[in-house]
């Protein structure tokens, strides 16, 4: 299976935090934990939003927990 990432890999669209929290959700789906972390903390990096940041904070919690 693909993963979204040649997206990703445009310019416009990696500043795009949703992309990244959206790439993360789909990675932790498939067990992927390591790279579903890596991918919310890039969300995180790119949001400002603290209701985004708050929630972005909660799945890498629930990952880790």
């Amino acid at each position: 299976m693909e993963l979204p990432r040649p997206l990703g890999a445009e310019p416009a669209p990696a500043t795009y935090g949703s992309l990244h929290a959206a790439r993360a959700a789909f990675l932790a789906e498939l067990g992927r934990v390591e790279e579903a972390v890596a991918a919310y903390e890039d969300a995180l990096r790119l949001t400002d939003n603290a209701v985004e940041r708050t929630h972005l904070r909660g799945k890498l919690a629930a990952l880790s927990g």
